[in-house]
């Protein structure tokens, strides 16, 4: 072949490849598939958008409608106003109003022991009795020497009347007579010290004595406590102590068992404050006893400092706390309100409102744990709201 002509033929063939790229750049840049392509991508996220947003306006109706909203059941209370005072707690012991160590006076032998730990006593009864007789014996002899001392006191002084004896021999008679009087006195009073005798009404808290067993002067043989009243004594600061006067009741319990409740009243309130505690003694006399009750008992007592009579008052049950709060839920339709609230006085089971709350506002009482600020509601009727109408059910099935 003539390589002119395959020359030519080459020649031809590249220039159609060429045109045919040209043509086909030509069509791209007119038509621009990409964009299409890109258009689909984002009508695809709008149409997301768009069903997102719808199922959102779907949940936001359904929420409108209480469809898919909780609904707690609550209790609530009132703001009520009422008296309320303010009330100091503190711990003591009871203490017997009077309570002695009886001691022996006399050398003896314990001959009868006639009264028991525990056992009550009145004034004057024999709690033990000594051996008497060496006793007796000295009284004996005592008022044998007093008879003697009598008859020389006479027979000098019938001297002296006839002037037969010197001023000085009666002088001598009379004052031998008076020493047997105070001898023989000594005597009977020994002899009455071998009788233990109670020196006041009380009740025996302790014996220390046995039958046969010899006790000296000095000696502990029997401890004995007026138990009626007891007395509680308790330290107060001054400023608690401003509005306490004696009269005043005092309530109290026992530590030991709190369902012993003791009635007492303020007996005197110390004159002077203590320099090294700033507080002021109050003396408080118990005079209810239970059986449980004794002297060296813990108690809790709790004294009335202050009063505020029209006070706005609500249950300390409705109360939420929090680390820094304090608060509560006030039903306001059929949703709650979170409020906080300033306390006053408190007293057993009820607080003093002191800001926050006006009378008559209804608060949650049961159900706070499941609550949030805007949670919805449904109010329950309280157990003596129930009780009530079961009563008047009950009244009118009767009737």
């Amino acid at each position: 072949m003539d390589p002119t002509r395959s020359r030519r033929k080459g020649i031809r063939r590249l220039l159609i490849i060429i045109a045919g790229l040209v043509v086909v750049a030509a069509a791209l840049a007119v038509l621009k598939p990409w964009t299409r392509f890109g258009a689909g991508s984002d009508a695809a996220r709008a149409d997301t958008s768009k069903a997102d947003s719808a199922a959102a306006g779907s949940d936001s109706a359904k929420a409108e409608s209480g469809e898919e909203v909780k609904i707690v059941p609550v209790e609530v209370a009132l703001v009520v106003r009422d008296t309320l005072a303010s009330t100091y707690a503190a711990s003591a012991t009871l203490e017997a109003e009077r309570h002695v160590d009886l001691l022996a006076k006399v050398v003896g032998t314990v001959r009868e022991i006639r009264v028991e730990e525990g056992r009550d006593v009145a004034e004057g009864d024999v709690l033990a009795v000594l051996d008497m007789r060496e006793l007796q014996i000295q009284q004996q002899k005592m008022k044998s020497s007093l008879d003697n001392a009598q008859a020389e006191h006479e027979r000098i002084q019938a001297l002296a009347s006839r002037e037969l004896t010197s001023v000085r021999e009666l002088e001598n008679a009379r004052n031998l007579l008076d020493q047997a009087r105070a001898n023989l006195d000594d005597a009977e009073l020994r002899l009455s010290y071998a009788e233990i005798r109670a020196p006041f009404g009380g009740k025996v808290t302790r014996r220390l004595i046995d039958v046969g067993q010899t006790v000296n002067p000095g000696m502990q043989i029997f401890s004995l406590a007026d138990m009626n009243p007891l007395l509680v004594r308790v330290f107060l600061p001054e400023e608690d102590v401003l509005n306490i006067r004696p009269g005043q009741k005092v309530e109290a319990r026992l530590d030991a068992d709190p369902d012993v409740q003791l009635s007492g009243r303020v007996r005197q309130v110390a004159p002077v404050v203590d320099r090294q505690t700033g507080t002021v003694k109050v003396t408080i006399e118990v005079a209810e006893l239970a059986l449980a009750v004794r002297p060296g008992s813990f108690v809790r007592v709790f004294i009335t400092t202050d009063v505020h009579p029209m006070a706005l008052v609500l249950p300390k049950r409705c109360l939420v706390e929090e680390t820094s709060r304090r608060f509560v839920y006030v039903v306001q339709g059929d949703s709650v309100v979170a409020r906080n609230v300033e306390l006053g006085y408190e007293e057993a089971d009820r607080v003093e409102i002191a800001g926050g709350l006006a009378e008559g506002d209804p608060v949650v009482l049961v159900g706070q744990g499941s609550l949030r600020e805007g949670s919805r509601v449904r109010v329950l009727k309280s157990a003596s709201e129930q009780e009530k109408e079961k009563e008047k059910d009950t009244a009118e099935v009767s009737s």
